[in-house]
């Protein structure tokens, strides 16, 4: 069927002194994903590098994170996602820092802080 690409970010971080990840709640619209949880990501666009390059891009667009304060770790078992025949890569990086989220109001309803511990 061939699936279109797309990217993730599992972005860790601290908040005073926890490990967090970010999850978004998406705005609704009338579409598959509407007012869903997930992690900042979408499609490969022709001027992205790589699906690393989609994670990072995207990363910026919704949550307003620059890749110049992430470190992209590793990649992880690429999902696919049928309701929108996605083949997604999920990629897993790291922010040193407690990012400060600007949301884009036209994708992201809220970021959501995940504990890890």
């Amino acid at each position: 069927r061939n699936p279109r690409k797309s990217a993730v970010l599992c972005l860790f971080y601290p908040i005073k002194g926890v490990p967090h990840f970010c999850l978004t709640q998406r705005n609704s619209y009338d579409g598959v994903h509407s007012g869903e949880v997930c992690f900042p990501g979408g499609s490969c666009d022709e001027e992205d590098l790589n699906l690393e390059a989609t994670a990072l891009r995207e990363t910026f667009e919704e949550v307003g994170i620059a890749r110049q304060h992430i470190e992209i770790m590793t990649n992880i078992t690429d999902v696919y996602i049928p309701p929108s025949n996605f083949l997604v890569t999920p990629f897993i990086g790291i922010c040193k820092h407690t990012p400060v989220f600007t949301p884009n109001p036209r994708e992201v309803e809220s970021v959501i802080n995940v504990p890890v511990a």
